[in-house]
């Protein structure tokens, strides 16, 4: 269950705005509260003008809380395989024709506006090489029509927020 930390941050991120007085806001509430969470440090260094280290940690914590905690990152040997599986002896055709598929769907329903957003951004669909692993892709790209969030950094960190 959320906490109001948890429901405050989202809030402050919702528009998709970095503002540095609602996430000061979060932050103080946090310390009044004496809570000392990892994605609160996050939080504050996403106020900083490199997003790298804040995008990368909360990628593994995406990670895991997309796979909705099938999937620890301790038990992967090679993360890259693992994201990126349909490469070399991977591929699946199958997997990637449901997903082309979609295209066939009435317009405006989610299904085609799934399709839609993989072939707006030239991305290959789960079992093409290139593809990120199914498991993963899916949701988070789901998340992304969800919430309206692009895929820049800033619209990748809010995902991984919203998740």
């Amino acid at each position: 269950m959320a906490t109001s930390i948890e429901i405050l941050a989202v809030m402050a991120l919702v528009d998709g705005t970095l503002d540095g007085r609602r996430i000061g806001q979060v932050l103080d509430f946090a310390r009044g509260l004496d809570r000392h969470d990892e994605w609160l440090e996050d939080l504050a260094e996403s106020l900083s003008a490199d997003l790298g280290p804040v995008i990368a940690d909360m990628g593994d914590r995406n990670l895991a809380s997309v796979t909705d905690g099938r999937l620890d990152l301790a038990d992967i040997d090679d993360i890259n395989h693992w994201l990126l599986p349909y490469d070399g002896d991977g591929r699946a055709d199958h997997v990637a024709q449901r997903y082309q598929e979609l295209s066939s769907l009435e317009p405006g329903t989610f299904g085609h506006q799934s399709w839609s957003f993989y072939d707006r951004h030239r991305f290959a669909f789960p079992g093409l090489p290139g593809a990120v692993n199914e498991i993963f892709a899916t949701p988070h790209d789901c998340t992304h029509l969800l919430s309206g969030y692009d895929t820049t950094p800033l619209g990748e960190l809010l995902v991984s927020t919203f998740t």
